[in-house]
């Protein structure tokens, strides 16, 4: 594992736009209490597991995978969904990291999440932006994508309806006019009737989502072109593996980070191997790294 955090190359790839922003659960505890309190900011992925763990009695290994899919087994798949919504969906303001993310977008046009919350939406603000999400019908197969335009910004009482495009149709929208987010994990729908609304979080979920990884051709050349930073993710996820892999032959000799506290030696291996250097830094560290580095190019510049 790499020693130092390289803030300044991070941020000067940042500022070039020559890296893409990849969100895990764990951005969530940014300037947030090291236990998470219901109703004071959103859970990280095991928080959010043992919280819906104990509504479905579930008792068995903590991970969210296995929570979900015992609900659907044992028929309180809607009580699961209608929880995972109401915290996921909480009122709570986005972070000093999704504030930086919204800032940095006009450089920066692509970010990608697995989360479901639409924090990094709301920092967004006024800023007109695109969402892509995968499809939330099986049936449709993996060859189209929900686009989510935001001609005027985040408008909290404003009802979006995704277009659902073929990956070809979607590959001749312009998606470089603007900043893109990409929720490779669903997100939460922003209508009452939730009828688009879908998540990846069973089991059962993400071995189908592994199969075929669905990712738009569109943004192939940025994935291949650009070096990703990994913020608040685990290590240990299958589907960055899966992901990093299937890149792995066009990707040569373009750097990765992710910055992970702790890191086990399996997973340093696991990622060094797919050309990730991986820093020993939580994520409350890292911000305050940046936010360091960012104050020291202002006072060279003046």
């Amino acid at each position: 594992m790499a020693d130092r955090v390289p803030y300044e190359l991070i941020l000067e790839h940042w500022q070039k736009g020559t890296v893409i922003p990849f969100l895990g659960a764990a951005v969530c505890k940014v300037g947030r209490d090291a236990t998470w309190v219901r109703g004071k900011g959103l859970p990280d992925g095991t928080e959010l597991a043992q919280e819906l763990a104990r509504l479905v009695g579930y008792d068995g290994p903590m991970d969210l995978r296995k929570v979900a899919q015992y609900a659907e087994i044992t028929g309180m798949e809607s009580a699961f969904g209608e929880m995972l919504r109401e915290i996921v969906g909480a009122e709570c303001d986005p972070n000093e990291l999704h504030n930086l993310l919204a800032e940095m977008s006009a450089n920066a046009n692509l970010s990608v999440t697995t989360n479901y919350d639409t924090l990094l939406e709301r920092a967004m603000g006024t800023r007109p932006y695109d969402v892509v999400i995968p499809s939330p019908r099986k049936e449709w197969g993996v060859k189209y994508f929900g686009w989510l335009p935001h001609d005027r910004g985040w408008l909290p009482n404003e009802e979006h309806t995704p277009d659902w495009l073929t990956d070809d149709q979607l590959a001749k929208k312009d998606l470089r006019r603007r900043p893109v987010i990409f929720k490779m994990h669903g997100t939460l729908s922003d209508q009452a009737d939730k009828v688009w609304e879908n998540f990846v979080i069973t089991e059962d979920d993400y071995t189908a989502y592994l199969s075929h990884m669905p990712i738009p051709t569109a943004f192939f050349p940025a994935f291949v072109q650009r070096s990703f930073l990994f913020l608040g993710c685990s290590l240990e996820d299958s589907n960055l593996r899966v992901l990093l892999h299937r890149l792995r032959k066009h990707k040569k000799g373009v750097p990765s980070w992710a910055i992970q506290f702790k890191a086990s030696e399996a997973e340093k291996r696991l990622w060094q191997e797919r050309d990730v250097l991986v820093y020993d830094a939580d994520i409350n560290e890292f911000m305050r790294g940046v936010s360091t580095e960012r104050v020291r190019q202002l006072r060279c510049l003046g």
